[in-house]
């Protein structure tokens, strides 16, 4: 699945139409989100981490019959319900997922922690140790092996075994293994820097536990109301002795905004969510060019007024598109080139199914288009300030926040439905999963149905399941384009390892050998196979892929005036990348002293060339090595951990000075979020889906440099895999 957006154009009338609508709407999420929590099952949901639907559902009855939210359309209902459903299914369950780690990571401390007692009061030698964790470590992968366990379990089984043992060589075992993250190390055990290692944990846990104790979801404040409310509690009860000196309180109320004293909310409404491709309407306008003449003869045409070309007299065609309970309303895509081949499936999708015949329609589970969602968006384009700098008699109205803000629309798209191969292997996948429900039940008669003692409702869901099954046996949907599948080699892996320091690091690796195959820094991987260029009439120009010089068509050599032979090599954007994050950031700070800083992108653009470029040299890398697998680090939990470690080592340095821990913090932190590891890795997933190539995550060890990380992903993404 992948996304993609595009600008809905409409008239004026329309955009306040639905601004209205989702300011309403908006209120109903923020009620319906409030009365969940208030809810008496709520510490049900909480102990169970789970809530359903059907619950959600009974909260919003007495919303929608209150007069408060009169007018709303049908969908808008639905999609609060879906929005409100998943809002706090992924609050609870990052709820349970902190609860878990901070048990685990306590009780990882509490069993290391022993080790200094141990080493202490027994004599056993390193050989010992590591004889017996590796008879321990033998034991129970073998164990977990047998009953079809997760390998992830290994680590909370060496827990329990060290909470009921009390064999000291067993338990210093256990602790040499979860001490170097379940593998025998050769190198002895310093005391200090596992030390270091149990402040960082023990910071880790604090700040989970404070996380914990984390507010509800606060919804959105679209009308201002809420931020408005807790300004005049602040003024009134906070901060009563400025209230009669305006200039002064509008200074600490800044300084309390800067601070995050002061909360802020989410100013935009709350997005409207479809579901499914049938709730989205698709259509094509035509917008016929206008004839200079209608009896074919041409016309004088004024002095100033040029004539039009080919491309004006072409005829525009624009995809338009309605949703569901808001029929009357039809707005205009506007998108990029790269996107509007999507777009025209879209349509043709939805035509093709709307022209055919009730009992001739393909399955809708065929379509491109899986979900939407319709979001308003602060416009920031610099254009429309210039116009409403000119239409001065109309300021009031283009400061409305229909004018000041714009629609656009999220839709989410399966790559493998766009293709004819792609198309048949969902078809096939559907089948099963459709075969497996009805359970042998798809040739009954309606008769032997209620003999099985089958409720209406379970009847009619029988028969729904046999018609989608006969869609997707009988019908196809329009033709795709044939795109043959990638088969690479599943016992091959390619896996990268991130740094602060370098971007990235390649290994691959025959993980069913457990053999290297191929190390690359980001250098090596950068520059490998460069581009050989010659300049020709002041241009630069490749040479063909063997090195020899291009011909003309005719068999003559070309003439050259200059020649040389360049070499492009791309790592150089990232020493200049580093450079920017070691200048810029004093720089900008400077002149934020001086009230003249000026936002720049050209940071960010270059950061995401260079990811980019990067993904596409680990998949040319990938596609080179016939790989099935490409191993990426775990980014969940990596900006915790980084500052726990921070945070930790600023505590040892600094015991007592809290200002000197907050400016170590502070300037390591800087450094190290200075690269978004999201944003390559995002990359990396995108450009190995379009060649299908599957991209799976696991955790980056702590220990060794980069390669030797690299190569441990690369291993690991085996037990993900299989597990």
């Amino acid at each position: 699945m992948f996304t993609i957006q595009c600008r809905l154009c409409a008239n004026e009338e329309t955009r306040r139409s639905f601004w209205k609508w989702m300011e309403k709407y908006t209120l109903l999420m923020n009620e319906l989100l409030e009365n969940i929590a208030q809810n008496p099952q709520f510490p049900e949901w909480q102990k169970k981490d789970n809530i359903s639907r059907v619950e959600v559902r009974e909260i919003l009855k007495p919303l929608k019959e209150s007069s408060r939210y009169e007018g709303l359309p049908g969908r808008f209902y639905t999609s609060a319900e879906l929005i409100s459903c998943g809002i706090y299914k992924s609050w609870l369950a990052l709820n349970k997922r902190r609860k878990l780690q901070a048990i685990g990571k306590e009780r990882w401390i509490k069993a290391v922690e022993s080790e200094f007692e141990l080493s202490a009061t027994t004599e056993f030698n390193s050989d010992e140790i590591r004889s017996e964790a590796h008879r321990i470590l033998e034991k129970e992968t073998q164990e977990l092996k047998k009953k079809e366990r997760n390998p992830k379990e290994l680590i909370a089984i060496l827990l329990n075994r060290h909470e009921k043992t009390e064999h000291s060589l067993s338990r210093r075992a256990i602790n040499h293994l979860l001490i170097n993250n379940l593998q025998i190390n050769e190198e002895e055990l310093n005391l200090d820097k596992l030390s270091e290692r149990l402040d960082k944990k023990k910071v880790e846990v604090r700040r989970l536990k404070e996380q914990l104790i984390s507010q509800l979801p606060k919804g959105r404040d679209s009308t201002r109301q809420q931020y408005l409310q807790i300004l005049d509690h602040i003024s009134v009860s906070v901060l009563p002795e400025l209230s009669d000196d305006p200039q002064k309180l509008e200074a600490e109320l800044d300084k309390l905004t800067i601070q995050q004293q002061l909360p802020l909310f989410n100013e935009l409404p709350y997005p409207i969510r479809f579901d499914s491709s049938r709730d989205l309407y698709w259509s094509i306008q035509s917008q016929s060019p206008s004839n200079p003449s209608e009896n074919g003869s041409h016309q004088q045409l004024p002095k100033n007024e040029k004539p039009q070309t080919k491309h004006d007299q072409r005829a525009k065609d624009r995809i338009c598109v309605e949703f569901k309970g808001t029929k009357d309303y039809i707005f205009k895509i506007q998108c990029d080139r790269r996107q509007l081949p999507l777009f025209q499936q879209f349509l043709t999708d939805y035509q093709t199914y709307t022209q055919l015949p009730e009992e001739e329609r393909f399955s809708e589970a065929l379509f491109a288009l899986r979900s939407a969602r319709l979001i308003w968006r602060k416009d920031d384009d610099s254009r429309h300030s210039s116009k409403k700098k000119r239409t001065t008699d109309k300021q009031e109205d283009q400061l409305k926040p229909w004018n000041t803000h714009r629609l656009y629309l999220h839709c989410t798209v399966d790559r493998r439905r766009l293709t004819a191969e792609g198309t048949e292997q969902v078809r096939e996948e559907k089948k099963r999963e459709v075969i497996k429900k009805l359970k042998g039940r798809d040739r009954l008669e309606e008769a032997q149905l209620q003999e099985l003692g089958l409720t209406k409702n379970q009847i009619s869901d029988v028969k729904r399941k046999r018609s989608t099954l006969n869609r997707l046996k009988n019908y196809s949907p329009p033709p795709r384009p044939r795109v043959p599948l990638y088969q690479g080699q599943p016992h091959i892996v390619v896996g990268v390892s991130f740094s602060r320091h370098q971007p990235v690091a390649i290994a691959v690796v025959d993980v069913a050998k457990a053999e290297v195959l191929e190390c690359q820094s980001a250098k090596e991987l950068l520059n490998r196979g460069e581009a050989q260029y010659i300049w020709r009439n002041g241009q630069k120009e490749p040479l063909s892929k063997n090195g020899s010089e291009r011909r003309h068509p005719n068999g003559g050599k070309l003439l050259i005036r200059k020649r040389k032979r360049v070499r492009f090599k791309p790592y150089r954007l990232v020493e200049q990348l580093h450079r920017r994050h070691q200048q810029h950031p004093p720089r900008r700070a400077e002149q934020q002293k001086q009230n003249c800083y000026t936002n720049n992108n050209s940071d960010s653009n270059l950061g995401l060339y260079v990811d980019r470029l990067i993904a596409a040299k680990i998949v040319e890398l990938a596609l080179k090595r016939k790989a099935g697998t490409i191993a990426i680090p775990q980014l969940e939990g990596i900006r915790e951990s980084v500052e726990s470690d921070i945070r930790a080592q600023a505590e040892r340095l600094f015991p007592n000075e809290k200002e000197r821990q907050k400016e170590y913090a502070k300037h390591y932190r800087a450094s190290f979020h200075r690269w978004s590891y999201a944003r390559l890795s995002e990359c990396i997933r995108e450009c190995a889906k379009r060649e299908g190539i599957a991209v799976v995550e696991s955790k980056q060890s702590s220990q060794g440099d980069l390669e030797q990380k690299a190569i441990a992903i690369a291993l690991s993404s085996y037990n993900v895999k299989t597990s």
